[in-house]
C-alpha cells in the first residue's frame, strides 16, 4: 500500500495511531510495574542513604515509597517495631530455609519478649528426655534441638545415668545440622558435679573433652573430618558475597572462613564409653580407640546440645539436628545389651515417615528447580 493509499483511507490511520496508544501504556504500566520493583526492594534506611546515594536520588526514592505505600518492610532483622518506628522504615524477619519450627519461635521469642510455646512433636519420645535449656521437636526419626540466642539448647536422656561404670555405653546418630555450629554428645554428664565427657562437632572438626568437677574442660583429641562439599550457588544465601568459591579457597578472601553459614551437614557419629576408654567412629571409620580419661568421671547420662558458632553474625540461634539416636548399654560378664533409647522408626510408623520423607524431598526439587 501506498502513501497515497493511506490518505485516502482515513479509517486505516485511526487504527494505526490507536495500536500506537495501546503500545505506549503497555510501555507506561511496564515501567511503573519495573520502577514499583526497584522502590520495593531499595533499602530505605536512612543512614545507608545518606552515605551511599545521591541526595536527589534518595530523596526521590523516599518520595515515591512513602507515595505508593502506606507501609513498607525495608530492613531484615527484628521482628519487633514500635508505635516510634517510621512506617516507612520497618523491620522483618528474614526466616531462612533451613530454620526449624523452633527456630523461628525462639527468634521471635527474642525480638518480642513473649514466651511463645514451643513445639515438642513425638510426645512420647519427648517424654523420655528432660528439656535443660533451649527447645527440642522430636519430628520423625529426628530429635531438633534448637538453642536460646548465643545460648546452649540441651536435652537429657532420662534414667542413663544408670548404667555401671564397666559397662559399655554407647550413642550412636547422624548429625545434619549446618557446618557452621556446634552439636554435642555427652556421656557421663553428671549435672550434680557439674562433670561430663563430650564429643563435640564443630565446624567440620571432631573434638573430644573432659571435664572434672571443680575445674574447667579439657581438650583431649581432634580430628578434621574429609572436606564438605558445596557450590557457588550456596553463597547466594549471603547477600553480601562477591567471591566465587574459586577464590574463597584459593584465599582471595583471607578474613573469610571455609565454610558458608548455610551449608547442610551429614556426619555419622557413635561414641562409646567402657570405664576409662573412649572409642570414636565418624564415618563408618574408627577415629579413636581406647583413649584414657580421668578415673573421677564415673557418673552421669546421656545429653545432646546444640550451641551456634561466632562465625554467623547474622544469627545466633543454632539447630542441632540427631537423626537415627540410639543409646545401648552392654553390661559385663554376659555382655548383655540394654536399648535406653531410640529413634529410628520401624514397622508401619517407619514406613510412613519414609513416605513422606520422600514427599517432601520431591517437593523441595521442584521448588528448586521450577
Amino acid at each position: 500500500m501506498t502513501v497515497m493509499d493511506n490518505k485516502r483511507n482515513p479509517a486505516l490511520n485511526v487504527d494505526r495511531k490507536n495500536r500506537r496508544k495501546k503500545m505506549k501504556v503497555v510501555v507506561q504500566v511496564f515501567l511503573l510495574v519495573l520502577l514499583t520493583a526497584i522502590l520495593v526492594n531499595t533499602v530505605f534506611d536512612l543512614k545507608t542513604l545518606d552515605q551511599g546515594m545521591n541526595n536527589l536520588v534518595r530523596d526521590a526514592n523516599v518520595s515515591q515509597i512513602e507515595d505508593l505505600f502506606k507501609l513498607n518492610f525495608s530492613r531484615e532483622g527484628s521482628a519487633w517495631n514500635t508505635k516510634d518506628s517510621g512506617p516507612h522504615n520497618l523491620t522483618r524477619v528474614q526466616p531462612a530455609p533451613y530454620w526449624s519450627t523452633n527456630h523461628l519461635l525462639m527468634k521471635l521469642r527474642k525480638d518480642t519478649g513473649e514466651r511463645l510455646q514451643f513445639v515438642r512433636g513425638d510426645e512420647a519420645l519427648a517424654e523420655k528426655w528432660s528439656l535443660l535449656d533451649g527447645a527440642a521437636e522430636f519430628a520423625g526419626s529426628q530429635i531438633i534441638v534448637t538453642s536460646p540466642p548465643s545460648g546452649k539448647g540441651t536435652v537429657y536422656l532420662n534414667g542413663s545415668e544408670q548404667a555401671a561404670f564397666d559397662a559399655t555405653t554407647t550413642v550412636s546418630a547422624t548429625l545434619l545440622g549446618n557446618v557452621v555450629g556446634k552439636q554435642s554428645i555427652y556421656i557421663r554428664h553428671d549435672r550434680a558435679k557439674s562433670s561430663y565427657l563430650r564429643v563435640l562437632l564443630d565446624n567440620n572438626v571432631i573434638r573430644l573433652e573432659q571435664k572434672k568437677e571443680g575445674e574447667l574442660p579439657k581438650e583431649l583429641f581432634t580430628y578434621k573430618l574429609s572436606d564438605v562439599k558445596w557450590g557457588e550457588e550456596d553463597l547466594r544465601f549471603d547477600k553480601a558475597t562477591v567471591y566465587s568459591k574459586a577464590q574463597t579457597q584459593s584465599g582471595a578472601r583471607q578474613d573469610e572462613p571455609e565454610y558458608p553459614i548455610n551449608i547442610p551437614g551429614k556426619r555419622q557419629l557413635e561414641v562409646s564409653v567402657t570405664g576409662n576408654s573412649v572409642r570414636i567412629i565418624a564415618d563408618q571409620q574408627v577415629i579413636l580407640e581406647r583413649l584414657s580419661i580421668d578415673p573421677s568421671i564415673r557418673t552421669g547420662g546421656v545429653a545432646l546440645e546444640a550451641q551456634y558458632h561466632e562465625q554467623n553474625e547474622k544469627d545466633d540461634i543454632y539447630d542441632a539436628i540427631f537423626d537415627q539416636v540410639t543409646v545401648t548399654t552392654e553390661e559385663l560378664p554376659d555382655h548383655k545389651r540394654t536399648v535406653l533409647f531410640t529413634s529410628k522408626q520401624t514397622g508401619m510408623k517407619g514406613a510412613a515417615v519414609k513416605a513422606r520423607n520422600m514427599f517432601d524431598t520431591v517437593v523441595d526439587w521442584a521448588i528448586d528447580n521450577f
